[in-house]
């Protein structure tokens, strides 16, 4: 096992970075079908930064990189990938993960102004307010309304985190910010709001309302 430290391990550090700052600049300005290959460009470098720390001798740490690499390289082919099928289950989500995630954040920033003593309406619309100008939209292209944002952060506040992730991802995110901002949820929420795009991209509609 390569044993780097100081320089040698800082100097890898910094080129996973900017391999990792280029690919999440192109997925972002990326079409959809061309998506899954800046994915693997991205473990690609993942996979080029262990290989450069921990060494390429050990097989058994690469091994479930790899195998995710092969799936997304089958479905690049046109073959179905038994590691990436769905799931064989008797109720499935009607809304994809991503899109849980964002209501997530969403709802963990007005949960924090509420913290922060603002009115909970208040909170909203400053929350519906913000994503409307960093261009966030619902899939028909209408605005994100503050009712909506009220609804997510009720439901991610009734739901166990240990059962549901995007549950879990509400919390984790309030108490990281929290952790940054301790006696100001305010700026904890601004905060995440304006580096909202980074993590969850807007999306803008095809054919939006006339």
């Amino acid at each position: 096992m390569a044993k780097l430290e100081g320089d040698a391990l800082i100097r890898h550090v910094i080129e996973l970075h900017v391999k990792l700052r280029l690919t999440g600049e192109l997925f972002d300005n990326s079409a959809s079908d061309q998506r899954r290959s800046i994915v693997l460009l991205s473990l690609g470098a993942i996979g080029d930064f262990l290989r450069g720390t921990v060494g390429p001798e050990d097989g058994s740490v690469y091994k479930p990189l790899n195998q995710l690499i092969y799936a997304l390289i089958d479905l690049e082919r046109g073959k179905e990938s038994e590691l990436l099928g769905p799931a064989k289950i008797s109720h499935r989500p009607r809304d994809p993960l991503a899109e849980l995630a964002f209501r997530a954040f969403a709802a963990a920033a007005m949960d924090l102004l509420v913290l922060g003593k603002m009115p909970r309406k208040d909170a909203a619309r400053r929350v519906a307010t913000s994503l409307h100008r960093t261009g966030y939209r619902q899939s028909s292209g209408r605005a994100i309304s503050a009712q909506q944002i009220e609804d997510w952060r009720d439901h991610f506040r009734a739901e166990r985190p240990s059962e549901d992730e995007p549950t879990a991802r509400f919390h984790r995110v309030k108490q990281q910010l929290l952790a940054l901002h301790p006696s100001d949820p305010v700026s904890a929420a601004e905060h995440l709001l304006k580096h909202l795009p980074g993590a969850v991209p807007p999306k803008i509609p095809k054919k939006p309302p006339s």
